[in-house]
């Protein structure tokens, strides 16, 4: 394992102010490379919050802490891959594929999205 690929769940989280994702992310810093995909950042941008501009600006350097995993043609392929042999949703499979590609570790509080990916590392934070 190269990391912690940290969900959205863990980072809004943070954003929203809760003490755990904020130590977690702290420690976690300290032992590991920390990336983010892709979806993760749509996901961020897509809160209303994201329309003021000081809040972007705060929420654009906190983002700023993480290597950010694009979308490759592999990646969209494994995803897709996985999406047809597991009918999960498509955000969490580029997700998961990303994790896979990458090998790193799914830090989420969202297990459940991605408890059927036998080959997926997961970390439940808190």
């Amino acid at each position: 394992m190269k990391g912690y690929c940290v969900d959205s769940d863990i980072l809004i989280d943070y954003l929203r102010g809760q003490n755990k994702a904020r130590e977690f992310l702290l420690s976690a810093s300290k032992e590991q490379a920390l990336w983010i995909s892709i979806v993760s950042v749509v996901e961020i941008f897509s809160g209303k919050e994201t329309a003021d501009t000081q809040k972007r600006a705060q929420i654009e350097a906190f983002l700023g802490n993480f290597s950010v995993i694009g979308l490759s043609y592999e990646i969209a392929k494994r995803a897709g891959e996985l999406r047809r042999d597991y009918g999960r949703p498509f955000a969490d499979m580029i997700i998961a594929a990303s994790v896979l590609e990458f090998d790193l570790s799914l830090v989420t509080r969202n297990a459940k999205h991605f408890d059927k990916l036998k080959d997926l590392n997961t970390t439940k934070p808190y």
